[in-house]
Order: structure tokens, then sequence, then C-alpha cells
């Protein structure tokens, strides 16, 4: 997802401290778009699950799924890397 690409900071006193990893978020896609009910379901660290919200909880709201030609609400799991790079 570019969104997520472009819009992650990697909070920098967990980079600092080294801390690193794969942050899984649930959330729902309303019928109207809306993203809600957002929770992390595998935590990392305090201070990357937070970011991993943050972002989630911002995102723009998307174009509602279709089921037999009404709008539905959908359940998404997503991960967020957190990948610390060599200098």
């Amino acid at each position: 997802m570019n969104y997520l690409r472009e819009n992650v900071i990697y909070p920098p006193d967990a980079k600092a401290k080294g801390i690193a990893g794969k942050v899984f978020v649930n959330f729902v896609i309303g019928k109207d778009g809306v993203v809600r009910d957002v929770k992390v379901i595998m935590k990392v660290h305090h201070l990357l699950d937070k970011e991993a919200l943050r972002v989630i909880e911002t995102m723009p709201n998307w174009t509602p799924e279709m089921q037999r030609g009404k709008k539905v609400s959908v359940s998404y799991n997503i991960p967020i890397n957190f990948i610390l790079k060599d200098k």
C-alpha cells in the first residue's frame, strides 16, 4: 500500500533503541468507506504499536466493498513492518 509506505513514521525513540518488528492491525471499512474499530492484534512495542494505530486511523476513506449489489462492511488484518536499515 502506497499510503502506508508514504505515511508511516518510524518513531525516533524506537529507532534509537533498535526496536523493530511487524505490528498486525485489524480494522473495519464501513459501508460508508470510513475506517473504524482499529486495534492492534499482534503487538511488538508500544512505540511501534502506537504509530501503526495512528497511520491506520488517519487513512483516507476507502471505496466500500459490494456484495450482491449492496455496500457491506469488511474487516481487514494487515501487517505493518518496522525495519531498521543498516547505515
